[in-house]
């Protein structure tokens, strides 16, 4: 509760001059922090590399650190906690990162540099709905190895990222930045809208990768409450333990553009 203000004089004049100083310079320090060091503002709204994790009814220690592919005690030394030591439902804790040290793009990506090359896709996009671009390529890496011609014709999905027919109209209404629908059936426009639907899912979680990525695994256009299946929690497990692969330095085949020139006459 805030407390009643006591019966006294205002400030005065120069208290008031120096609280609005502040004020500004407070502003720009945080303006300032957003920036990188060089000074450009590019990732300002890109989304921070950190995990976090809403403790669902059921969870221990040890289930939170497979599904997040973690070693026990990176999460318990994270916390400061033992094994002796519960969880409390609805507490929402940060997930260490995973160790990326070993890691590297998958391999038939790689040696792929058509499909590689949709990486520019994953990066622009990834930046403009602020989502970590590592959690983007690894989900869509999983439901489809990047394949733009993948397609579920039992549940509709499609693409590279399997957009749910039913929800493009949604996306390109509701998330979707610009007034031009997103096609779906294209590389491009299937990323974009993989990645306006993850942030979104990003943002309704609070920032949980695992929840997030349940939630678009569902279909889902909010978070995940009913009990998780092991199916489920699988699929999570498997797209969150992929991040550091998508961490690595990206391969030439992802970073030139392959060009094919018409024979000569």
């Amino acid at each position: 509760m805030v407390p009643e203000p006591s019966r006294r004089a205002g400030p005065s004049r120069r208290v008031l001059v120096a609280a609005a100083l502040t004020t500004v310079v407070a502003i720009a320090a945080l303006v300032l922090v957003g920036r990188n060091d060089s000074g450009a503002g590019d990732d300002e709204r890109h989304r921070e590399g950190l995990s976090h994790y809403r403790i669902q009814v059921g969870d221990t220690i040890t289930s939170v650190a497979e599904l997040h592919g973690l070693e026990v005690d990176a999460l318990l030394d994270a916390h400061d906690l033992t094994l002796a030591d519960s969880l409390t439902p609805g507490e929402v804790i940060d997930i260490p990162a995973l160790p990326t040290e070993g890691h590297a793009w998958p391999h038939r990506l790689v040696e792929d540099p058509i499909r590689a090359q949709q990486n520019q896709y994953f990066e622009r996009y990834a930046r403009q709905y602020d989502v970590p671009t590592p959690l983007l390529q690894s989900l869509a890496w999983v439901v489809s190895s990047w394949d733009n011609n993948s397609v579920n014709e039992g549940e509709g999905d499609l693409g590279i990222g399997r957009i749910d027919t039913d929800l493009v109209g949604w996306i390109n209404e509701n998330l979707v930045e610009g007034d031009e629908l997103v096609d779906p059936r294209s590389p491009e426009g299937n990323v974009e809208l993989t990645a306006a639907l993850l942030g979104h899912l990003l943002e309704a979680t609070g920032g949980d990768w695992a929840g997030a990525v349940a939630a678009y695994y569902l279909d889902r256009t909010e978070p995940v409450d009913d009990h998780w299946p092991i199916e489920l929690r699988r699929f999570v497990t498997g797209v969150l333990t992929r991040v550091p692969d998508f961490q690595a330095t990206p391969p030439p085949s992802a970073t030139t553009t392959t060009t094919t020139t018409a024979p000569e006459d």
